[in-house]
């Protein structure tokens, strides 16, 4: 299957079988509509990424999950935004468990402090100056199969529009599946943490 950006346009056209100028036009379209359902349901080892960031209160979110979060070296727990609030106004930043809450695309935490995150990391939308990235190199045919969906959704047609996403979505579960038999065996699945009053 293709691994890059261009083979994938050139094997969404061999394989949808259109030649018409609105179509082949379209492929890029289709390619990007099937990352963006990526973001929402898909997650494979490619996509599993530490970032740390320096002396913040606010990080935009970058992650389509978080698997854990560590504040000032401590693991942190994510809890609603009134309780970082409330600590924020009353100045309580010395708790032993530290916290953080999640508002729109932004993870906020109650005082400055160095953060590592890790977790399945969007990727950067293929395109032709972005050959590869974690859906190419994890999820070649998945992508390929997906964007085909749009395709026949494109070309009105229903039969192989329905053939195409089934595959898709047969693909993506396989792909979960394995995923989630990795993060076991690494140790990168969530723990529920505990709290004691």
């Amino acid at each position: 299957m293709a691994t890059t950006y261009k083979d994938l346009k050139e094997n969404v056209q061999a394989w949808g079988k259109r030649t018409d100028s609105a179509t082949i036009s379209a492929i890029p379209q289709f390619i990007q509509a099937a990352q963006a359902d990526f973001d929402a349901g898909l997650r494979i080892p490619q996509m599993i990424t530490t970032k740390n960031y320096t002396a913040v209160d606010t990080i935009p979110i970058e992650f389509a999950q978080t698997e854990t979060v560590i504040i000032g070296g401590r693991v942190a727990l994510m809890v609603p935004l009134e309780s970082v609030m409330l600590r924020r106004a009353t100045g309580c930043t010395d708790a032993s468990t530290p916290i953080y809450a999640v508002n729109g695309n932004s993870m906020i935490l109650v005082a400055p402090a160095d953060v590592s995150v890790t977790g399945y990391l969007l990727p950067p939308r293929l395109s032709d100056s972005v050959q590869t990235n974690a859906y190419s190199n994890g999820a070649e045919n998945a992508i390929l199969l997906q964007s085909l969906y749009y395709l026949a959704v494109f070309a009105r047609d229903a039969a192989a529009a329905k053939s195409w996403l089934a595959m898709a979505t047969a693909e993506v579960e396989a792909l979960n599946s394995a995923a989630e038999q990795f993060d076991s065996v690494t140790g990168v699945a969530s723990v529920k943490h505990e709290r004691y009053f």
